[in-house]
C-alpha cells in the first residue's frame, strides 16, 4: 500500500472544489449574458428607424461586451478543463484528428480571412485527444487573429528527435518582438500593437503542453510571422502516420 501525504490529498481536494467553483460561475454567468444580447437585440428591431446614431452606438458596445464577455467565459471553461488534467490519458492519438478537429470548428474564420492552412507527415503521440484539439486551435486561431497584410499562411510540420517530437506552427503574420516572448503566455497577456483578443489561448497552450510532460515556446520576429514549438512525447508502439491535408 502507498502512503498519502495529508496535506497533498488537502491541496488536491481545494484544488478539486476551486476548479467546481469555477465551471459553475462560468455557467451561472452565460444566462444572464444571453439575456443582455438578446434584449439589445430586440430593442434595435422594437425601435428600428427612431433609434438615434448615439444610441445605435451605445447598443453596438453592449453587444461587442457581451461578445467579449462570452469569449472570454469559453476560453476560461478550456483552461479549467486543462487544471483538471496534469496527467491526460496515455492513449495513442493520431494527430492528424486533432487537427482536422481544429480545423472544423474554425472553418467559418479561416474561409472569411481567406486563410490556407497546411500540415505535412503528421504522428502518433501519447495523450489526450480533446486536449490536444484544444491546443492546435488555440495556435490555430492565434495565427488567424495577429494576421499581417496578406491572407494567413498556415504551416503546421512534425519531426522526430528520439522518443519525443517537435511540433512547429508557422505563419505568416505580423511577429512579435523577443522582450514579448515570455509574455505572451501569461494569463491575460496582449501584444499591445496587435488586435484585442481574451488572453487566455496561449495560457492554455502551455498549460496542455505541460500536462503533457511537454514544452512550448515561440521564435519570431516583428512583422516576419511567428513559429510556436512544442514538445510531445511519441506513441512508443506506433510510427509516424502520414496525412496530408489543408
Amino acid at each position: 500500500m502507498h502512503s498519502h501525504d495529508p496535506a497533498v490529498d488537502q491541496m488536491q481536494r481545494m484544488i478539486g472544489e476551486w476548479q467546481s467553483f469555477l465551471d459553475s460561475a462560468i455557467h451561472d454567468l452565460r444566462a444572464p449574458l444571453r439575456g443582455i444580447g438578446t434584449s439589445a437585440e430586440l430593442l434595435v428591431g422594437a425601435c428600428g428607424p427612431s433609434l438615434n446614431s448615439e444610441v445605435r452606438r451605445l447598443i453596438g458596445a453592449i453587444l461587442d461586451g457581451v461578445a467579449q464577455i462570452e469569449a472570454l467565459s469559453k476560453s476560461l471553461a478550456i483552461y479549467s478543463r486543462a487544471l483538471q488534467a496534469d496527467k491526460p490519458p496515455c492513449e495513442s492519438i493520431r494527430l492528424e484528428s486533432a487537427v482536422r478537429a481544429a480545423l472544423a470548428e474554425l472553418e467559418g474564420e479561416i474561409r472569411q480571412r481567406g486563410a490556407v492552412v497546411k500540415y505535412g507527415p503528421l504522428p502518433r503521440v501519447r495523450g489526450n485527444h480533446e486536449q490536444l484539439t484544444a491546443l492546435f486551435r488555440a495556435l490555430l486561431s492565434n495565427a488567424l487573429l495577429y494576421q499581417g497584410s496578406e491572407p494567413p499562411s498556415i504551416h503546421i510540420t512534425a519531426q522526430r528527435e528520439k522518443d519525443q517530437w517537435r511540433f512547429a506552427v508557422r505563419d505568416n503574420g505580423i511577429g512579435i518582438e523577443p522582450k514579448y516572448f515570455h509574455q505572451i503566455f501569461q494569463p491575460f497577456q496582449r501584444l499591445r500593437a496587435g488586435p484585442a483578443g481574451v488572453g487566455l489561448g496561449l495560457t492554455i497552450c502551455q498549460k496542455i503542453v505541460e500536462a503533457h510532460g511537454g514544452t512550448i515556446w515561440v521564435e519570431s520576429q516583428l512583422q516576419a510571422g511567428s513559429t510556436f514549438c512544442f514538445i510531445l512525447p511519441a506513441a512508443p508502439d506506433v510510427t509516424a502516420q502520414v496525412a496530408e491535408g489543408v
